[in-house]
């Protein structure tokens, strides 16, 4: 004969409720935008800039914040389209940088070498690749902490009303 047990939480939708609610004020809004702040100018701050000076991956880092009923999510990303090979690097040199979490994220490296020209054909160059300069990783893992006392403080100040 089975036997079984029945439990009955009554009064969930009222607590889902009262999180989307705290979760959508004003004081956790503001809590992710200057999160998001944090790591915005953090990142620009490690991104690095080129002989040439003209700071043009450092320009195109921007933020982002997103509100719908229940969520607040803040972003920071870089349109320059070679964002990505400076934070991860490129083939074997890339590879053996050691990016942090490259195997949680699947990062595949090619492992051949590759020629260049920069100049429209004048000078050719050959290379197994470029090594990491993270500035977004940094960014985000210098400043979680102070993130995570920020999004508490907002959502005990929520929990007071």
């Amino acid at each position: 004969m089975a036997s079984g047990l029945t439990i009955k939480i009554k009064g969930v939708e009222s607590i889902q409720k009262h999180f989307a609610k705290v979760a959508s004020s004003t004081k956790v809004r503001e809590a992710v935008v200057n999160s998001t702040a944090m790591v915005l100018s953090t990142a620009k701050h490690y991104v690095p800039v080129g002989r040439e000076g003209g700071g043009g991956l450092r320009n195109s880092i921007h933020m982002k914040v997103e509100q719908s009923e229940g969520s607040a999510v803040g972003k920071v990303f870089a349109g320059g389209g070679h964002a990505m090979y400076v934070e991860f690097g490129t083939g074997v040199v890339g590879e053996a940088s050691g990016y942090p979490r490259a195997a949680q994220l699947g990062l595949k490296y090619a492992h051949y070498s590759w020629t260049y020209t920069p100049d429209g054909g004048e000078h050719f160059y050959t290379t197994k690749g470029y090594r990491a300069r993270p500035f977004m990783y940094p960014a985000l893992s210098q400043n979680k902490a102070r993130i995570k006392k920020l999004i508490a403080n907002a959502i005990a100040e929520g929990n007071k009303r």
